[in-house]
């Protein structure tokens, strides 16, 4: 489990000393109450890091190293928010050894990690920013939060929904 997106504190940091400007914020954040919110949840935790210093690569290359084991990424599981993509982009930059602050990644037992969602896929790493997948639990998944006008524009909309979903 990684803990949220990659990758901010240190874009935001970098971008202010080189006065790029942009929206991306630091990250920073007390991981304490996550940590404890694991624990009361009964998630098993195997392995736990904080990924400030290296970045996420970093980390894990010494808990596979410490291990004697190698670990493999799905590059489209890992979060890195789009901004930051783009910065990284620009200036040549890996988001998995860049700084973070407020950040964990968390080895747990395989169904702890079925069961909390950790298989969600990222919209904007998909062609038109929409991977089919379920987003609401099971009690509400089939409930309707929005309904389309008949005006030309909504019709438009969701002409372009009924053809990508």
């Amino acid at each position: 489990i990684v803990s949220g997106a990659l990758g901010n504190h240190h874009a935001c940091i970098l971008a202010h000393r080189m006065n790029i400007s942009n929206t991306i914020s630091s990250d920073c954040a007390y991981l304490g109450d996550m940590v404890q919110n694991l624990k009361k949840e009964g998630i098993e935790i195997k392995t736990m890091r904080d990924v400030t210093r290296g970045g996420l690569a970093t980390v894990l290359n010494e808990i596979a190293e410490g291990s004697n084991t190698t670990v493999t990424l799905l590059e489209e599981n890992i979060p890195v928010d789009a901004e930051v993509k783009s910065f990284c982009g620009i200036l040549g930059l890996d988001p998995l050894y860049m700084a973070n602050e407020g950040k964990l990644v968390c080895f747990v037992d395989g169904k702890d990690a079925e069961i909390k969602g950790q298989r969600y896929l990222y919209p904007y790493d998909f062609s038109n920013n929409f991977v089919k997948q379920q987003y609401l639990p099971d009690e509400i998944k089939f409930a309707k939060y929005y309904k389309f006008g008949e005006n030309k524009n909504e019709q438009n909309f969701k002409n372009f929904w009924d053809k990508i979903k």
